[in-house]
């Protein structure tokens, strides 16, 4: 393969990739590699690991460690410093686990060698003229004479051979990054300005994501956003990330988003990427699977690039729907055949869930500043979850450093998560139930298969006869050993519709605080496993205006009023304000009104391109 057809297949995803390069290597690089990945063999050198049929050896493994520990120190002592010049109580600050060190090291050595791997394939060389010029400045530079230099040398761990030797690597590396990416690396600026675009003026509380304190534990509001939904933080991001990717890349194709949603990820998605330049989507939702108030959201959408269409089926189909279509060879090659790209919106695109990383730590650094737990003390999130994307943002959160005791996963009566979780057997083979917080009703858990692969140490062949079983029977059963290792993070709940209903009551009652029905369901869950010895913070991912007759019926008794006729009565009864995404909703144009049955989506998708 050539240099301009290697680039081209790589460009976007990479240019993407580089404004979250930072906090995606870092996760990366210390997820559980094996202990017994340390393996001798025969030779002078130890070898630990092979990669493309390269060996890493002990002694350069050894040596990055010891230079990353001392920087870390180094690092360690200044933060300690400041922190207590802050009067910050640092007692309970624990330097990085050796293990996590190791593993981040033994990381970054198989990336190096990826990458010389990827250099020498794209033809390109470090010639030895310019190794020995850079050796001598390094020479130069220490002040030291030759002896000298090559004693200083064998002090760090090199000789003059392998020091040459990484010379080389880091001139190949270098030079490999600066073919593919001299024009396309975003920038800090350009990364500011994404984000600035994303969140500036957009969301109605200056916090982006506020902490409300009630009796039994924390409230993390996630729904300020122009949807009023969870799904806007990462949706706000991502569209300015991808135009600005297309830019750097100068890739001449445009890019449709492909989404299927539950209620909330379709209309976020659809505002986001909405008169976006170069970029379509479409999404599609099950007809009878969302919210009044959510499928008018989707079906008064505006913007020209915008698409949206109901179907016959659950979420589970539209979503199966979509992921069939983006390993469809012959849809792919329609589509480039238009000028055409395939992207989505939903979080099988790690570039969704990646900015939902973020408010977790916010909300542990606004307990800190509020003096409610010192820092580094443990917390539990409590998640409402259905296609455990948003809980799995909450174990990357961990993975990076964020003290977090346990992460615990709340599901309604469609409970295949609270089984899996607690039994180690997933299986989808039950009745789809319709539930009065309808985003979280799915039997497919996309992003389980995420978790999987990093508990399992990345056996790939072992997750791909697990999503082959699921595939094929329904169900699949993880080994004792990944369940252990699972149950030491997540711990899991339930509740009945009956039960969401009693507990959006009760706290309005006890504290004049009004939740919608997939936070009742976690806030339930909370109390059914209330635990006093941490700070325990629930995710509110809607607001209850979305789901206004549920929410009204809990307080009083069923009305056969419409949705937006007991949102007022709603907000006259409570004072809670309605946002103002919301206000009005029901006098807007309904502009996509298509309804096709689940095996029809390639079809449709094909029709419709030319009019967006």
């Amino acid at each position: 393969m050539g240099f301009r057809s290697h680039k081209r297949g790589i460009q976007i995803a990479s240019a993407v990739m580089m404004g979250m390069f930072g906090i995606a290597m870092l996760i990366t690089g210390i997820l559980f590699l094996k202990n017994n990945i340390f393996e001798a063999s025969k030779g002078n050198r130890e070898v630990i690991a092979t990669v493309n049929g390269i060996k890493i050896y002990r002694d350069d493994f050894e040596r990055e460690t010891y230079s990353l520990k001392n920087q870390l120190n180094e690092i360690n002592q200044q933060k300690m410093q400041q922190l207590a010049q802050a009067g910050v109580n640092t007692d309970n600050i624990k330097n990085i686990p050796d293990e996590i060190v190791n593993q981040y090291v033994l990381q970054l050595l198989i990336n190096k060698e990826i990458l010389l791997s990827s250099a020498k394939n794209l033809g390109i060389r470090v010639s030895g003229s310019t190794v020995n010029k850079e050796f001598k400045a390094y020479q130069k530079q220490s002040k030291l004479g030759k002896d000298e230099f090559s004693q200083y040398l064998r002090s760090v761990g090199y000789n003059v051979t392998s020091f040459k030797k990484m010379i080389k690597d880091q001139k190949t590396v270098d030079k490999m990054r600066e073919k593919l990416f001299s024009n396309d690396k975003i920038t800090d600026e350009e990364i500011k300005n994404c984000v600035e675009n994303a969140y500036r003026r957009k969301f109605s509380h200056e916090k982006i994501t506020p902490l409300v304190e009630l009796s039994d534990g924390y409230v993390l509001e996630l729904f300020k956003g122009p949807t009023s939904a969870f799904k806007d933080v990462g949706l706000s991001l991502l569209p300015q990330l991808t135009k600005t990717a297309l830019t750097k890349v100068n890739d001449k194709n445009d890019i449709l988003i492909l989404t299927a949603t539950s209620g909330d990820t379709g209309k976020a998605a659809l505002e986001g990427f909405k008169d976006v330049d170069r970029t379509k989507i479409m999404v599609f939702y099950p007809n009878d699977g969302v919210s009044v108030v959510q499928k008018t959201q989707m079906q008064t959408q505006e913007g020209k690039n915008t698409k949206v269409c109901a179907i016959h089926g659950n979420f589970d189909d539209a979503q199966s729907g979509i992921k069939e279509l983006f390993v469809d060879n012959k849809f792919k090659k329609q589509l480039l055949e238009k000028n055409i790209k395939l992207s989505s919106a939903n979080s099988i695109n790690i570039g969704r869930l990646i900015p939902q990383v973020v408010y977790y730590v916010v909300a542990y650094l606004d307990l800190v500043n509020n003096k409610k737990i010192n820092l580094g003390d443990k917390v539990n999130f409590v998640v409402p979850t259905g296609n455990f994307g948003n809980i799995l943002a909450g174990y990357y959160a961990e993975q990076i450093g964020l003290p977090i005791n346990k992460l615990i996963c709340a599901s309604n009566n469609n409970n295949v998560l609270y089984d899996f979780l607690t039994t180690g057997v997933y299986d989808k083979n039950r009745d789809f139930l319709k539930t009065v917080s309808p985003s979280m009703d799915i039997l497919i858990s996309s992003n389980l298969e995420r978790l999987l692969y990093y508990v399992s140490g990345r056996d790939n062949e072992y997750i791909a006869r697990l999503m082959k079983d699921l595939k094929e029977t329904g169900r699949f059963e993880v080994t004792p050993e990944i369940l252990s290792i699972i149950k030491e993070k997540f711990q899991a709940g339930y509740t009945t519709d009956e039960d969401t209903k009693e507990i959006i009551k009760k706290i309005y009652n006890k504290d004049n605080y009004l939740l919608d029905t997939h936070t009742a369901v976690a806030y339930k869950v909370l109390l059914d496993n209330l635990d006093k010895n941490h700070a325990n913070i629930v995710l509110s991912t809607a607001s209850p205006y979305k789901f206004t007759e549920s929410v009204y019926s809990s307080l009083n008794t069923p009305s056969n009023e419409d949705e937006f006729t007991l949102m007022e009565k709603l907000h006259e009864q409570t004072k809670v304000d309605i946002p103002e995404n919301l206000q009005g909703l029901d006098k807007k144009e309904i502009r996509h009104k298509d309804v096709i049955n689940k095996e029809d989506m390639k079809k449709y998708i094909l029709e419709k391109l030319g009019e967006l």
